[in-house]
């Protein structure tokens, strides 16, 4: 608490203890001359921590007005408060996201409590773990590692398993019983559930949030949560599969399906199984979270009409580029009435078209709205810094929000 008295008065501290709540409370008497006025026999003082002024008795006829404070360095704030952390999945993005936190620990002081992964094991610890933990064996199941690591919020990147969001989706919910905020970056759960975990997670009084599911950490979901009040979607048109314009590049420039593939999984941008990409699984598995978040589409990717690159050969890749055209996998969304279309097609465009023109791992979206017309993101050469990013947001909202214990989105 601090306190603004007449000018001239010497500085001092007390500490004493709040009657209500046992809690200790500080009090620092430093004023400028310019607070100060003398017209009566109280002082007001103000707490940074309450936003609530207190009338204190003084033998001094003064009275004091809060100065104007140019943005004060709070002690604690809702966006410094410490979160335990376990991670479900330990691949690029989950190292990634450890080296984010450690790097930015002293502004927001999350701790990693618990990593539990197919390979390495599992590691726990409820005060935390080393930047480099030992791994014990992996323990029996996920339920028993989340108790374990005694976390607030579980951060779940496994890889997407396109056909069902399994094992990620029993992962999630088993966050949820345990009363867990939950993040992550896999698209399967949000394809396959998003609005039976919305549901689920607002039942428990907890967060769940997926900003990296879809375009690499970009603003997406957290845009239309925050920007975009009473503005209606009415479909989207994006180029959201980064392996498939490489292996498109590939072969413009005269190489092979298959040394384009390696080359996209020597980036580490493809998924699990290159195939995913190719077949039009990944960009289905985009098509249909957004469309369940966005448009309350309610569907899976099965439901998203598919036709991947697979069939593309290196001298029909070559003729197209002559006409001044390439191809792209696009994701095509539309609400015609009461249905939304879904679709993804590898498709011929001219150069010129805004959505060829992302290049290598760069992704483009474009909305169509009732109130805002179309307008657009694009996400130039993201790498797997920016989706660790992504999560780190999502964690940082939480800790926002977290003294409430109500989803972010």
């Amino acid at each position: 608490m601090r306190a603004f008295l007449p000018a001239g008065m010497r500085g001092s501290e007390v500490i004493g203890r709040n009657s209500a709540t046992g809690s200790p409370r500080r009090s620092i008497t430093m004023i400028p001359p310019v607070a100060a006025s003398r017209t009566s026999s109280e002082v007001w003082m103000w707490s940074s921590r309450t936003e609530v002024f207190l009338i204190m008795l003084h033998c001094s006829t003064w009275a004091v007005r809060r100065p104007p404070a140019p943005h004060p360095p709070w002690p604690e704030s809702r966006y410094n408060l410490s979160v335990k952390l376990a991670l479900i999945g330990y691949g690029r993005v989950a190292r990634e996201l450890v080296r984010l936190i450690h790097a930015k620990r002293h502004q927001y002081p999350f701790a990693v409590t618990g990593i539990h992964t197919l390979r390495h094991g599992t590691a726990a610890d409820p005060a935390g773990l080393p930047a480099d933990p030992p791994f014990g064996p992996r323990m029996d199941s996920v339920e028993a590692f989340l108790y374990a690591a005694h976390a607030d919020a579980a951060v779940e990147l496994t890889t997407l398993e396109p056909a069902t969001g399994e094992p990620a989706i029993s992962h999630i919910r088993a966050a949820f019983h345990r009363s867990m905020h939950v993040v992550t970056a896999n698209k399967g759960p949000i394809a396959h559930a998003y609005a039976a975990l919305r549901e689920e997670a607002i039942r428990a009084g907890v967060a769940f949030r997926f900003e990296s599911s879809v375009m690499d950490g970009a603003p997406l979901f957290n845009l239309w949560e925050r920007a975009m009040p009473a503005v209606k979607v009415l479909g989207f048109t994006g180029a959201l599969n980064s392996t498939s314009k490489i292996v498109v590049r590939t072969m413009e420039q005269g190489g092979s399906f298959a040394s384009g593939l390696a080359r996209a999984r020597a980036m580490g941008i493809t998924e699990g199984d290159g195939a995913y990409d190719i077949e039009g699984w990944d960009s289905a598995a985009k098509t249909a979270a957004l469309a369940n978040v966005l448009m309350d589409a309610r569907v899976t990717p099965q439901q998203v009409s598919r036709r991947g690159i697979g069939r593309l050969t290196p001298q029909r890749v070559r003729e197209i580029a002559g006409q001044g055209k390439t191809v792209r996998l696009i994701s095509r969304a539309r609400r015609s009435g009461s249905r939304i279309g879904l679709r993804v097609r590898a498709e011929v465009l001219d150069r010129c078209d805004i959505l060829a023109a992302p290049r290598g791992s760069s992704n483009l979206i474009l909305f169509h709205t009732d109130l805002m017309g179309t307008f657009g993101t694009v996400s130039l050469d993201p790498g797997v810094e920016q989706t660790a990013y992504g999560v780190f947001s999502d964690l940082v909202a939480i800790a926002r929000f977290a003294p409430e214990r109500t989803p972010a989105f």
